[in-house]
């Protein structure tokens, strides 16, 4: 299996487009198609996601009810236990001052008398108002979640909706940004398909997806007339029978016949002069020592390829190799040698790194 380096370019910039909007979610091709594929049942699957959501929020409203009614049950038997407490201690103190009601000072035992009297009516108006207060706040609770639970109950379909507005949302904003980039779809499908082609060279091969390069100043091509201030070259491939540049088109039969269109070959060879300029003045500037052959250099002439996903044009062009995937990598491996090892490496080092 060849060496790889990066996405590829269609999929690098839809998924930008996507992060444009703050959608992640997705990290490959497959995913975005799978996506697309059963849009309707992603929907359902949402609206699924929340009623089951609904479902558990009745639920634990419930569980609420319970957990309430237990919790002030359990703090008015806390109450409880402590008022009985304090009456007994009470009560208590009267029984012994009736007891000894014959002894001592009369006036201070009834002076007591009236005082743990007083003590202890004061200690069952509180318990009773605190108890009423427990109550009162236990009703009033149950009141708001029993009205929480029938609001559920019987308006299920606009909380589902509520809850899911966030998420139904964004789906519809992702399909919205998929439509709105049908050609770069259509052009990643394209590419990812070629991709996985080219994976299939011998491990001396080495795959490079989407080399871009912008130019301070421009490449002069005076042959065509033409100014290139920058490329973006769907695949390079490196290997023992030389360096291929790969235009990828995923067009249907329309946009072949519409002559109007930019020409792929054109584009492929433009890329290509870029590349062989950048690469033998590499070369003049003492980088690419492997292609320095004694007092001459070896030039590096890349070899131009249009890969067509469907039936690719019947019309040849000079220069560029028109093929299918089921031809092209029998087309890459079976030129003659003319790379060796040290000189796939340099390059691969060169194009990645430089």
């Amino acid at each position: 299996m060849a060496k790889t380096y990066y996405k590829t370019g269609a999929l690098e910039g839809l998924l930008s487009q996507f992060e444009v909007q703050g959608i992640t979610d997705f990290k490959s091709l497959n995913h975005i198609l799978v996506f697309r594929n059963n849009f309707d049942k992603y929907i359902e699957q949402i609206k699924q996601k929340y009623q089951d959501f609904l479902i558990s929020d009745i639920n634990l409203l419930e569980s609420k009810k319970v957990n309430l009614s237990n919790y002030i049950i359990s703090k008015l038997n806390i109450k409880r236990e402590i008022f009985f407490n304090k009456m007994t201690a009470i009560e208590l103190r009267l029984l012994n001052l009736e007891q000894e009601w014959g002894t001592g000072s009369m006036l201070l035992n009834k002076f007591l008398h009236k005082i743990y009297s007083l003590q202890k009516l004061t200690l069952e108006r509180k318990f009773e108002k605190e108890k009423d207060e427990l109550f009162k706040r236990l009703k009033y609770n149950l009141k708001l979640l029993n009205e929480q639970i029938i609001d559920k109950k019987t308006n299920s379909e606009k909380w589902v909706t509520k809850y899911s507005e966030e998420d139904l949302y964004k789906a519809e904003q992702t399909l919205h940004i998929l439509e709105s980039n049908e050609q770069l779809l259509y052009g990643a499908v394209g590419e990812e398909r070629a991709f996985e082609e080219l994976k299939k060279l011998p491990d001396s091969y080495v795959v490079i997806n989407n080399l871009t390069q912008d130019f301070s100043y421009p490449i002069h091509d005076k042959r065509n007339g033409d100014k290139i201030y920058s490329i973006q070259i769907d695949h390079i491939v490196i290997g023992p029978t030389g360096l291929f540049i790969i235009e990828t088109k995923n067009w249907g039969q329309s946009s072949k016949n519409n002559t109007n269109l930019f020409s792929p070959s054109k584009q492929v060879q433009r890329h290509s002069f870029a590349l062989f300029v950048l690469l033998n003045q590499a070369i003049e500037n003492g980088h690419l020592e492997s292609f320095r052959i004694g007092y001459s250099n070896q030039k590096i002439s890349p070899k131009n390829i249009v890969l067509w996903m469907s039936n690719k044009p019947e019309e040849d062009y000079q220069y560029v190799k028109f093929v299918n995937t089921n031809e092209i990598n029998d087309y890459i491996t079976s030129g003659n040698i003319i790379y060796n090892h040290e000189q796939i490496r340099e390059l691969e080092e060169y194009i990645v790194d430089g």
